[in-house]
């Protein structure tokens, strides 16, 4: 049973609360790439609107990575606030209003009023699997820092300087940090190197 297919019946007119965890990968669409978050909690509210349903809510869920800055898991929280509202009929229908409202916006789009197009559904449930799936996307971070004061790996020892102390700084004979590039390349055959003019 798809925990996110909701029945009319119970929406009923005087609306109904919704709360649901589900794991992402049951809800993840075909030939698209996997997300590193495990679980989504929707939770909200729907109201009937004489023929149409509103879903006010969050959606909800943590991703998983590792920390650019020093490699250990970083758990990074999200809380999507949303607004859905559902009408039944065909989705091309919807597609079309959607794009009405745009155009109706003048030169530039009203973007608000383009997300207030109704969504569409068909029978006697509303499915929010793809509603769900697209806010998760949205979401999902730039990049993974474990904390915003993340000290890092030392680019010289690879120590984890959030754990450890690290005195390469310290160091006046370390290598300058960086790509030697070409520098590299004297070293093995210094009798490529540009020969200097005594005066």
């Amino acid at each position: 049973m798809n925990a996110l297919r909701i029945p009319i019946t119970l929406i009923g007119e005087e609306g109904c609360v919704f709360e649901e965890c589900v794991s992402v990968a049951s809800i993840q669409p075909p030939d698209t790439r996997a997300l590193p978050v495990e679980t989504a909690t929707v939770s909200g509210r729907f109201e009937s609107m004489g023929g149409e349903y509103l879903f006010r809510g969050h959606v909800q869920g943590e991703y998983e990575g590792a920390c650019v800055r020093c490699l250990e898991l970083a758990r990074i929280p999200f809380d999507v606030e949303v607004a859905w509202v559902f009408a039944e009929g065909p989705e091309a229908v919807f597609e079309e209003i959607g794009h009405a409202v745009e155009l109706d916006s003048g030169s530039a789009p009203d973007i608000e009023k383009e997300l207030e197009a109704p969504r569409a559904f068909q029978g006697h449930d509303i499915n929010l699997d793809p509603y769900v799936w697209e806010e998760v996307v949205f979401a999902q971070p730039s990049r993974f820092v474990c904390h915003d004061d993340c000290a890092g790996l030392c680019p010289h020892c690879g120590v984890n300087r959030n754990h450890h102390a690290c005195h390469c700084a310290d160091n006046d004979t370390q290598e300058p940090i960086g790509n030697r590039g070409l520098a590299v390349l004297a070293d093995l055959f210094p009798e490529l190197a540009p020969k200097q003019t005594k005066e």
